[in-house]
Order: C-alpha cells, then structure tokens, then sequence
C-alpha cells in the first residue's frame, strides 16, 4: 500500500474515491465541499442526497462521483476543533475509520483525502495530520488482508503548507 502526497485539487484526481469534509445537513458548504458539489453536478448531487437524513460526526456516506473523475465521493463530517476534548479527538479519529470502512465495501483501490478538518472547522494542522496518518496506518496495518484491496491512499493538499507537512510524516514514519 501506497501513500502519496499531492499539491492539487481534489476534484481532478482520478481515483476510485474523493472524500469531501461535508457538513451535517449535506449541502454545499465552502472551500473544498463547495468544489466538490460543483465539480460533481450540484444538481445531481443535491438531488442524490435529498433523502438522506445527514451526517453525525465521524460519519461518512458515499454517493455517486457523477462529474467527477472519481466514482464516489466519501462525505465526512468532522467535529469542530474549538470544543477540544477526548470525545472529539476520537471522533476526529472515527472519521477515517470511516473513510476506510466506505473504501472496502466499495472495493475501492485508490482513495484521495484532503486535509479534513484545518479548514471551517478549525483542527490545527500539525494535530489533525498525525491522527489522519496514524489513524490510517493503524487500521490497515492491524489487518492487512481485511485491507489488501487498497493500493494507494493519497492525500490532496490545498498548499505547501499542508503539503510539506503531511509529506514530512510519510517520510518521517517511511511510510
């Protein structure tokens, strides 16, 4: 298994699955989810999402990728970093087990990640990288036939920033 680290945008990458950092009511947010939505077909999407009921933190549904050059999209929904405690740092957490329970009953292969959480919801971004990458490598590591399907985890990054640091935690764990 693979981990890549990317300067791009998320709405570009062809792979089996974006995720996109939703908000509970499943709408078109700002930032990446806004991209998303229109990079997708808002319409569609929209009309896709119309019965859901929306989301809880830490969990994520799939929909169709419709416009996008993925096939699905993984919505998640983060806590919000200002109500720092254990419960949200675990929910936090919860978010990428989620993200990979969605890749293995869709059997997806190639799944890109942005950097869930630094934005709107204000997860600082030394914090938020390690528990994505450690949370990541845990579960599929504590399992590695559960996850055999999955060959590349790539995390799109919206800047140097974010970019630099995330590929200085794959290299530091030679990953």
């Amino acid at each position: 298994m693979e981990y890549l680290v990317i300067k791009n945008n998320i709405t570009e990458i062809k792979c089996d699955a974006v995720v996109n950092s939703a908000n509970q009511h499943l709408i078109k947010g700002s930032g990446i989810c806004k991209s998303i939505y229109e990079s997708a077909g808002e319409a569609e999407l929209d009309k896709y999402l119309e019965c859901a009921d929306g989301l809880v933190e830490g969990e994520c549904i799939a929909t169709p990728g419709f416009n996008l050059p993925a096939k699905y999209i993984f919505h998640v929904l983060t806590p919000k970093y200002y109500i720092k405690n254990d419960i949200n740092i675990e929910k936090f957490s919860q978010c990428y087990a989620s993200i990979l329970q969605a890749a293995e009953y869709y059997r997806c292969e190639t799944i890109a990640i942005p950097c869930i959480g630094t934005g709107h919801h204000g997860w600082p971004l030394d914090l938020s990288s390690n528990i994505a990458i450690d949370t990541l490598y845990w579960i599929i590591n504590a399992d590695e036939s559960r996850f055999s399907f999955l060959k590349q985890v790539i995390f799109s990054c919206p800047d140097w920033q974010h970019y630099l640091t995330y590929k200085g935690l794959i290299n530091s764990r030679k990953l």
